[in-house]
């Protein structure tokens, strides 16, 4: 399986029940703008918002530190996330922190994850 997939093969995908699309999208905190927002604005249709200060250790006093593995698991089987699940990441501003999403999901050993680009 390839790390990256195009909007092409995305959109073949996203009306499969094991596809889980998430809009990773992220702003730091000297940016005008809101990835949350931004979703409820616009995103791809079946996508769910995963907010990075979410699947972050909050018990960390450093920002966006990766969480124990059961807060983790948790935290994605709420959006329906399973062993055979194929994850999708994408975010609002090509490959940002879609790859940090993609990283916690390889990180903890799913093997089916993915990030969506635009075509070249």
């Amino acid at each position: 399986m390839h790390t990256l997939i195009s909007t092409d093969e995305l959109d073949e995908r996203r009306h499969e029940p094991d596809t889980i699309i998430f809009d990773a999208s992220y702003y730091l905190p000297n940016e005008p703008n809101n990835a949350a927002a931004l979703f409820l604005d616009s995103h791809i249709p079946g996508a769910a918002f995963l907010d990075l200060d979410v699947v972050s250790d909050p018990s960390n006093p450093l920002p966006h530190m990766v969480p124990p593995a059961d807060l983790f698991a948790r935290t994605v089987a709420e959006f329906g996330v399973g062993t055979d699940s194929m994850i999708v990441a994408y975010d609002q501003r090509g490959i940002f922190s879609a790859a940090r999403v993609w990283w916690l999901f390889k990180l903890f050993g799913h093997g089916l994850a993915q990030v969506a680009s635009r075509k070249p």
